[in-house]
């Protein structure tokens, strides 16, 4: 009788209040669930993360609620999730929302809110495809500078954008450790390479002509890791989650590791705990950029198929601006010349990398997610 008022008490009394990011636990959405948990939250509501129905068979964490409202294959999957749709008390997500459609609110008229945290700063323009979910109450911005910009973008009204700095960059104002030490690696620098979404794996969308530039091409794969082994130099890829990794694939290089999410699982670390510890970005037209310059290290962009992105989708913002804090890479050769001078401590846009950070991030003081969370809790009354 305990366990049946226990059960009834958490799933029908106890409000819920519901996560989501892709991939779960992770992006934004997560340091926000971690604060609330540090908070208590988790003895008053109940902090649930909504999954797909293939994410509920690999997901081994106990400690974790988690959810899939598709799922009705027993009465008390169908119980609980009925009390769900019933009692939950506010949204966080950076993609999409808990229904069947995945669109709305769990229940309209139920005094729900919903907060959009994104999944960082736009550099392409994404209006035209991506807006933030029907029903958004709140979208999150990095800083009060790019308001005006989050909210044309994700179709949100400017009044309703708070800003207060992402989450996930928190860990660049921690202590970091590097990543020698994390997995007893030698190597006298290691760079990350995360370029934006180009080819869906699926077909659907293709952005560029390329799944990867530059090293597309063989011969410019082999003398990028020539040098990256000349100068005992990591180059870390990892593509875009929905990326077409089929060529990258192939690749088979001593001074060049492929990883996707499923290395970050594995080695108990998220990739922006993965970031904070390497020496040095190289990227595109990707919002990782701005997120970066708070590591407070060299970048490179590599604008090889700028044309392409130039006539679709188009940019948000004005790339003369805000990358020259990093690298413009045309040419093979010219990435080589950013690895060496990685390898030998230099860092030539500091200053003007600087000036942009300062201008597109709330503050570098590890309180992003503190922030967030104050924000969620003075409106839902948490």
């Amino acid at each position: 009788m305990k366990r049946v008022l226990k059960s009834i008490a958490e799933h029908f009394i106890r409000p819920s209040i519901v996560f989501e990011s892709v991939p779960p636990f992770a992006d934004n959405t997560k340091p926000v669930y971690d604060e609330m948990v540090r908070r208590g939250y988790d003895r008053k509501y109940n902090l649930i993360w909504y999954i797909s129905e293939d994410e509920c068979a690999t997901i081994k964490n106990g400690n974790i609620n988690y959810w899939n409202p598709r799922s009705r294959k027993t009465l008390k999957e169908k119980i609980r999730n009925y009390s769900y749709y019933m009692r939950t008390k506010c949204i966080i997500c950076c993609n999409t929302y808990i229904t069947s459609s995945g669109t709305h609110k769990i229940t309209d008229g139920k005094g729900q809110i919903s907060f959009y945290l994104t999944h960082g700063t736009p550099m392409k323009s994404v209006r035209a495809y991506y807006s933030a979910p029907e029903g958004t109450d709140y979208g999150l911005s990095p800083a009060p500078s790019m308001n005006h910009l989050m909210s044309y973008e994700f179709d949100i009204p400017l009044d309703h954008i708070f800003a207060a700095g992402f989450p996930r960059n928190d860990v660049f104002a921690k202590n970091n450790p590097h990543l020698n030490q994390v997995f007893q690696w030698n190597y006298n620098k290691v760079i990350v390479w995360y370029p934006t979404y180009r080819q869906n794996k699926n077909r659907s969308v293709n952005l560029s002509g390329s799944s990867m530039p530059l090293i597309h091409d063989e011969k410019n794969a082999e003398l990028l890791n020539e040098t990256a082994q000349k100068n005992n130099v990591l180059i870390v890829i990892k593509p875009h989650f929905a990326q077409d990794v089929s060529l990258i694939r192939k690749m088979n290089y001593s001074n060049l590791m492929l990883i996707n999410d499923e290395f970050y699982k594995e080695n108990n670390i998220t990739s922006y705990e993965f970031l904070a510890g390497t020496d040095a970005l190289i990227t595109d037209y990707s919002s990782v950029y701005f997120d970066y310059t708070l590591a407070d290290r060299p970048i490179a962009v590599i604008w090889e198929d700028i044309d392409e992105y130039r006539e679709n989708p188009g940019f948000a913002l004005d790339l003369n601006h805000y990358l020259k804090g990093a690298e413009k890479i045309y040419q093979i050769e010219e990435l080589c010349d950013f690895v060496t001078a990685v390898a030998n401590g230099e860092d030539k846009l500091c200053e003007e990398r600087r000036s942009i950070r300062d201008e597109v991030n709330y503050a570098n003081d590890g309180l992003n997610a503190k922030r967030t969370a104050d924000f969620i809790a003075d409106l839902t009354k948490l």
